[in-house]
């Protein structure tokens, strides 16, 4: 079961609680009356249920798992390393019946839905965790002994914690520390094992409810839930958005600058005033500069543009984040709560690019020309300066201009000016043959000036010949892995990785000197991504004191080794000083310090990827992930789920396939691990947009499933249903409402006829029964809602969403009176449960809407579309399907109130926005295609 699974956090959390004394010595009883109070004062009280079963026996147990149904099961009472104490079931005390850990644990493995977490709050339990989490997510025990005063506390404070809304970690650890609090000693503190793939504090058990959709039991074991593209803050139209002075540099540029005054010329000469948007492109070796240079010119040129705005540009996803902190710059200005996921704030900046011209952005180290021009495509007006290490394929979107080395003469200068500029002295003849050592390569230059002024009595003299004397400067110097030889070029120059290996090695052998930590900082630098780690993941650094963790940045720093941001909070290290950090290391010394920098990287990713609020924190850690995570690791689970949860469904599939297949040379083709990563990826398949082949992937998995697992347990039921689905969403929707009229009485068996997934199942059958006979589909959900509200409850979202559906239904069956007064009736209802501007809400008003439209009031529909659509656009952004959909709909009800000519120039503006986000091909984009010619046509006439 993989750390996405059941329970939904949003519904209510079911705990069996056992109970046993058999020995008439603990305060049992007491203890589950002080949990019940404690969550009775939680914040989500009404969301948790505590099923008490006392003097517990194997039957209670196994009745209740069935029963029950438990998201976590709770034992009090007396334990022993290998098993627990249970009641015998004979009305006598001081006799209890030893139930074996092994026995415990093929017990809750044996249910189709197995609890999330188990907690053995009995004394010496924690041998008996290792066992547990081989079928549970999470289990929780006791160390040592522990007495009733401290049971009660540690378990009180436990399931408030959880009521509370927090993640299993942190409730576990609030716990903890209450018994530290009590004067527990180490040795008696509890203890939390988890599966492999399972991140505790990724686990939240309890949660308010979510943006609910119509339930479908898709997704890796549990019901899709479709991801708000934008927070429901929203995001205003960026057109209407103005900017003045929004500069947003890495840092400030170099004092020294040399050398460079005509590639300035020529980058003001070409980013001037002109028509359409002007792309110039800055290329070149690694170190020589460009970077320094596109900074020079943004900083001297900031006045004359209302933006200015720095973007990584390595990988598409750090293009992304970006433009992603773009969005968020400019609209922290006019509604500083403003919240949006990655690909939504990218796709709003890249629109405030496209309805503005006073701005300059840099993308920084771009790699593909292939990543910028569906970008670039879109703007008309802008400056736009690109550096790279590739020299081809830019003059396609601009120009470029190649970056050489510095001249002898220049060097002098940048060591001069960086020796002298830091208090050093300069001194003749030997600079000009350091200079010519180096070969002209800035970064070298720099690195080597920093050392010469930061060394007392140190002089370019005394340098070369340090250098001449490092094992790096020889002719046979061994590569940095994955480089080409870099001992000499055609013509006997040392190549620049060579140069900057030298200069670092001279480097590093004083610091190591002035201060123990900075070889370390160094090599776990060299693990991460090269640009803008926080430094706050390296102050996790074990035994090591943040401060000297500090000391040693800015020591790094002052050698011109790494760069600081100006505010301190981020760490720059060149491509080229990585690599050479890294040469000489062994594999095991290599491997290490991968292993201490994933480890510092995960204490740093923050608890609840699904949390909106996480967004900007994941966007900024998401390329140090993709570097130096292990793809099987619960930590890249959690990334995964960041990606999907904020829409990005096409890097969540890229990293979804590279953990499947790192699974299955780890662990086998059919280990559960797999299997469950092998789900994922085939729904992220499907959100990310080919249909067709999410549903062959769930259909090739399904018989693998069925061997492994059984044809009844959830996992294969999930299969199946995902399978259905996507095979509707594929286009089949006759063959989708047969697989899930099949998979609906399997359910039933094998899960019970209320089970909440069983629910989900026939109130997919409905959906998809809807697309075919809506007569029929408006009867089977009419079913479904007295069930909804009764197990879930009758302002349960789910509920909300089936009364919606069978409102729908109704009016599609013919009904449009009925299916008005029904939305009618559930509009305050989810306004007041869910927020007069959540997604859902905003459904019910459109399909009310067009309700009336459908019972001759095309004018009325017309004005409530007109009044919904600003909403749909601020709170979803203006180019959600759905936000797109309201579009066509207003088109289509303005046409219908006579007013042709109005309706054909909607569709004339909506169209070509369809063909850009969701396919010339798409259903959607051809109905409006339809519509246009039919309302030229109609204007015509």
């Amino acid at each position: 079961m993989s750390a996405d699974e059941r329970p939904d956090p949003h519904g209510g959390l079911r705990v069996l609680y056992l109970t046993a004394s058999a020995r008439g010595d603990l305060r049992v009883d007491e203890e589950v009356g002080r949990v019940q109070e404690a969550v009775r004062a939680a914040v989500h009280r009404d969301r948790v249920r505590i099923e008490h079963q006392p003097a517990a026996t194997l039957n209670r147990l196994l009745d209740g798992l069935t029963r029950v149904v438990p998201h976590v099961v709770s034992f009090s009472g007396h334990g022993e390393e290998d098993g627990l104490v249970f009641d015998t079931g004979a009305d006598h005390r001081n006799r209890g019946s030893r139930l074996a850990a092994e026995v415990l644990a093929e017990a809750l493995g044996a249910v189709d839905a197995p609890p999330r977490l188990v907690v053995l709050n009995a004394c010496k339990t924690h041998a008996q965790l290792q066992g547990l989490v081989r079928v549970v997510p999470i289990a929780v025990g006791m160390r040592g002994s522990i007495g009733d005063p401290a049971a009660i506390a540690f378990a009180s404070r436990f399931y408030a914690a959880l009521a509370d809304g927090q993640s299993v970690r942190s409730a576990f650890r609030l716990a903890k520390v209450q018994l530290a609090g009590m004067g527990l000693p180490d040795a008696e503190l509890p203890v939390l094992e988890h599966a492999p793939d399972v991140d505790p504090a990724q686990v939240k058990l309890v949660m308010p409810p979510p943006d609910p959709t119509v339930p479908d039991l898709t997704g890796s074991g549990g019901s899709l839930r479709r991801p708000p593209a934008f927070a429901q803050g929203g995001l205003p139209a960026a057109a209407q958005v103005a900017a003045d002075g929004v500069v947003g540099l890495p840092r400030l540029p170099s004092r020294v600058f040399v050398g460079r005054d005509d590639a300035l010329a020529g980058l003001g000469e070409v980013l001037r005033d002109g028509p359409g948007v002007i792309v110039q492109a800055v290329v070149g070796l690694g170190g020589v500069g460009k970077s320094e240079l596109a900074l020079q010119y943004a900083d001297r040129h900031r006045d004359e543009y209302d933006v200015v705005w720095w973007v990584l540009a390595e990988t598409a996803d750090e293009i992304q984040a970006g433009l992603a902190d773009l969005c968020r710059e400019l609209c922290g200005r006019v509604a500083p709560a403003v919240q949006a996921a990655a690909p939504d704030a990218a796709a709003w900046a890249l629109g405030w690019l496209a309805t503005h011209d006073r701005w300059l952005v840099v993308f920084d180290n771009a790699e593909d020309v292939a990543d910028l021009e569906p970008l670039l495509g879109r703007l008309q007006g802008g400056h736009v300066l690109v550096t790279s290490r590739r020299a081809d394929g830019w003059e396609d979107i601009g120009t470029a201009l190649r970056l050489p080395v510095l001249d002898d003469a220049d060097s002098v200068r940048l060591l001069e000016g960086t020796i002298d500029g830091a208090g050093g002295a300069a001194d003749g003849d030997p600079l000009a043959q350091l200079a010519g050592e180096l070969g002209g390569l800035p970064l070298a230059l720099r690195q080597a000036g920093a050392y010469i002024a930061a060394v007392p009595g140190m002089t370019a003299r005394t340098y070369l010949r340090r250098l001449r004397d490092s094992a790096e400067w020889a002719v046979g110097a061994r590569p940095p892995r994955g480089f080409a030889d870099p001992r000499r070029g055609a013509r006997g120059r040392r190549s620049d990785r060579q140069v900057v290996a030298a200069v670092w090695s001279v480097t590093m052998d004083r610091a190591r000197e002035e201060h123990p930590l900075v070889e370390r900082v160094m090599r776990l630098l060299a693990c991460f991504a090269p640009d803008r780690l926080p430094c706050d993941v390296l102050y996790g650094i074990p035994d090591a004191d943040p401060l000297d963790v500090g000391e040693a940045l800015a020591l790094l720093a002052s050698y011109s080794m790494i760069e600081l941001s100006t505010d301190r909070r981020y760490v720059s290290v060149h491509r080229l000083v990585q690599a050479v950090t890294c040469t000489g290391l062994t594999e095991a010394e290599q491997t290490r310090d991968r292993t201490e920098a994933a480890a510092l990287l995960t204490e740093a990713l923050p608890d609840d990827s699904k949390r909106i609020e996480t967004w900007p924190a994941w966007a900024e850690l998401l390329p140090h992930v993709r570097q130096v995570l292990d793809p099987a690791s619960a930590a890249m689970t959690s990334a995964i789920q960041y990606l999907s949860s904020s829409g990005d469904y096409r890097t969540a599939l890229d990293l979804q396939g590279i953990r499947t297949r790192a699974l299955a040379s780890s662990r086998g083709p059919e280990d559960p691990l797999t299997l469950a990563a092998r789900t994922r990826l085939a729904y992220l398949t499907g959100m990310a947009g080919d249909f067709t082949a999410a549903r062959q992937l769930f259909a090739e998995l399904l018989p693998v499933q069925v061997r492994v697992a059984g044809a009844e347990k959830l996992g294969t039921l999930l299969v199946r249903a995902n399978m259905a689905f996507w095979t509707g969403v594929a286009g089949d929707v006759a063959a989708a409402r047969d697989l899930y009229a099949e998979l609906v009485p399997d359910c039933e068996r094998a899960l019970g006829a209320e089970h909440p997934e069983t629910l989900i199942v026939r109130a997919n059958h409905a959906r998809w029964m809807g697309r075919i006979d809506a007569a029929a589909a408006r009867d089977l959900y009419g079913e479904l809602v007295p069930l909804y509200e009764r197990v879930l409850g009758v302002e349960h979202p789910h509920t909300l969403t089936t009364r919606a559906n069978f409102a729908l239904l109704t009016g599609r069956a013919g009904d449009a009176a009925t299916a008005r007064d029904l939305l009618a009736e559930l509009l305050p209802v989810r306004e007041r449960v869910l927020g007069a501007e959540h997604p859902e809400q905003l459904a019910t008003r459109a399909n009310l809407a067009s309700c009336i439209g459908r019972m001759g009031d095309p004018a009325a529909a017309r004005d409530l579309y007109a009044e919904l659509l600003p909403i749909r656009e601020r709170v979803m952004g203006p180019e959600h399907p759905e936000t797109l959909t309201s579009r066509a709909n207003l088109a289509l009800w303005t046409g219908r109130a006579g007013d042709a000519a109005a309706a054909r120039d909607l569709c004339a503006e909506l169209l070509p926005i369809q063909e850009r986000v969701l396919g010339a091909e798409h259903p959607d984009t051809l109905s409006t295609r339809r519509d246009l010619a039919r309302w030229s046509k109609t204007a015509m006439e």
